[in-house]
């Protein structure tokens, strides 16, 4: 059977960090879902206007390529192989359904703004390099990672964050220069890639982007903010397009969310001691966990949140 979800608006949040409140709606895009993601599977991708040319892609100048998933095939493989484990890397009998309905949504999620070379060249090849150290973190088994696996996997994830967002319908992108940046050299300036232990049971496979606005010498800036679950590891993606440097949120260590930009070629040892459950998780999506500064009065409209940040 094969339904058609579309997500947007679908979940709400009213949190309040100091006494006030922050209302927050989620933002996800619509996808099918199957009951498993097929090996080396590629969907359809329905043609319409013949003549119109094809919008450019993503990270570069040629034009898109041809529909395909949004999440990368190996990570969608080791995740449908536990389907039915309570938790990855531990058998604990069946996973809740509703639970595996939504990972399923996740592992059928497309796009189409990505060109051909760029995911058959350095797309592909930053796949294989983050895999080895990736794929047993997913499972949750402790990885030491060297300066030059904290370098790959924030590119990773900051790529990661462009491609699953052009699923979402928002009027605040990220920026084209900044797209190129993760194509020819890595996360782009101003950004901070966060990464933690997932320890709960409520998330096998998810993608959540919140934009936050921070008033900066009397102009509205966007904050948009990439959360990303993938078995164990949870990964954020903070982007302040306007800076020039990495935003220093927290000390390597001292919280459940690790920076992994900027840390002066030091080795990281992941997990770390704390690790985020399902009743914190909301609370790592604000950026409460990470040193955020969440104000105590937001503003939701529509499938997008804005969140007004002390600056």
């Amino acid at each position: 059977m094969l339904a058609t979800f579309s997500g947007f608006g679908d979940h709400s949040l009213q949190f309040s960090p100091d006494g006030g409140d922050v209302q927050k709606t989620s933002e996800r895009a619509p996808v099918s879902v199957g009951t498993s993601r097929p090996a080396e599977s590629v969907p359809s991708r329905p043609r319409s206007g013949a003549g119109r040319a094809a919008p450019t892609c993503l990270f570069c100048d040629r034009p898109s390529g041809s529909v395909d998933y949004a999440w990368p095939e190996w990570i969608c493989r080791l995740l449908i192989k536990h389907q039915g484990v309570g938790r990855i890397g531990v058998d604990e009998g069946a996973t809740d359904p509703a639970i595996l309905e939504r990972m399923e949504r996740e592992v059928d999620t497309t796009v189409t703004r990505v060109c051909d070379t760029c995911r058959a060249g350095w797309m592909k090849r930053l796949e294989d390099d983050v895999m080895p150290f990736l794929e047993p973190m997913i499972a949750g088994k402790a990885t030491m990672l060297a300066p030059e696996h904290q370098w790959l996997l924030a590119r990773w994830a900051a790529k990661t964050a462009v491609v699953l967002e052009s699923a979402l319908d928002t009027p605040v992108r990220t920026a084209r220069v900044a797209c190129e940046h993760v194509r020819t050299v890595g996360a782009p300036p101003g950004t901070q890639v966060l990464v933690g232990r997932y320890d709960g049971d409520a998330q096998v496979l998810t993608y959540e982007r919140d934009l936050f606005s921070r008033t900066i010498d009397g102009e509205q800036r966007s904050f948009p903010q990439a959360s990303l679950v993938i078995g164990k590891v949870i990964i954020q993606v903070f982007a302040g397009p306007w800076r020039n440097g990495t935003p220093e949120l927290i000390q390597p260590g001292s919280r459940p969310l690790i920076p992994i930009v900027g840390t002066n070629g030091e080795q990281i040892q992941w997990p770390p001691d704390t690790s985020i459950d399902d009743s914190r998780y909301e609370l790592a999506r604000f950026g409460v966990l990470s040193g955020g500064a969440a104000a105590p009065v937001g503003n939701a409209g529509g499938a997008e949140a804005t969140v007004s940040l002390h600056g």
